[in-house]
């Protein structure tokens, strides 16, 4: 699972946790939403926007947190890969030196 870091913002004189739980960041967009139903058209406008472009924030931060959870995946389950790999060019790499210097000796003979 990836750790994610907190960071605190200033709403007003309340910052705003953005780790908080999905359920109360909900629960407050609910409530900006309620608020625009009853401002003026111009806040209106504004308080949508806002919403938006929270909404939109969130959903481009769980699908990087997903991604990143992918990659995380995706190397450790390579890792032992590449690490067999390695080994296997290595041995091959001694034979090659072992078959060079049978071929020296037979050389210097």
């Amino acid at each position: 699972m990836v750790h994610a870091p907190k960071y605190a913002i200033s709403a007003g004189k309340r910052p705003l946790d953005m780790t908080a739980d999905a359920d109360t960041q909900a629960d407050a967009l609910e409530r900006l939403a309620e608020v625009a139903g009853s401002a003026s058209p111009q806040d209106r406008t504004r308080l949508e926007h806002t919403i938006d472009m929270i909404v939109r924030s969130r959903r481009t931060r769980a699908q990087t947190l997903k991604a990143i959870q992918q990659v995380s995946e995706q190397l450790s389950l390579t890792e032992p890969v590449t690490l067999m790999a390695e080994l296997h060019i290595m041995d091959e790499e001694r034979r090659s030196l072992a078959e060079l210097h049978i071929l020296e000796r037979r050389s210097l003979e």
